[in-house]
């Protein structure tokens, strides 16, 4: 996680917060291979413990918790994009129900009292296309 600011204390008012993936290079370097958009400072105060995470099976996990919802957005190197894409997420609103979206497969799953299935349009989005004006677009109904 990149942030604006060079201490605890800057991070508080970051106005510049991303998810930003870097690949080790031969010569012990480091290249940035793929980031978001600006996800804001509300990452750094959220209440969950747990922010980033990575599944034995190769999905990188950003997670969200606030006092009204939270989500978790699932990125996975695609070697046909050769780049990381959004490839589900899980997204509880707390007075709504919860939604769960894979964008492999193009299914979205409502559960409110019951649950409902709902096809979406098919199709992967970058890694770079998620920012705090697409991702609640992008993962809820």
């Amino acid at each position: 996680m990149l942030v604006q600011g060079n201490n605890k204390t800057d991070y508080s008012s970051a106005s510049d917060v991303r998810l930003s993936i870097f690949e080790g290079q031969n010569n012990g370097t480091y290249s940035l291979k793929s980031q978001t958009g600006n996800l804001t400072s509300s990452f750094l105060h959220s209440n969950s413990s747990r922010r980033i995470k990575i599944s034995n099976k190769n999905v990188l996990s950003l997670l969200h918790q606030s006092m009204r919802h939270d989500y978790e957005l699932k990125f996975r190197y695609e070697k046909n994009r050769k780049d990381y894409m959004l490839i589900g997420s899980e997204f509880n609103n707390y007075n709504s129900g919860n939604t769960s979206t894979n964008f492999l497969s193009g299914k979205r799953i409502i559960t409110e009292k019951e649950s409902t299935t709902k096809n979406i349009a098919k199709g992967l989005k970058p890694i770079s296309a998620v920012d705090d004006f697409s991702v609640y677009e992008l993962i809820s109904d």
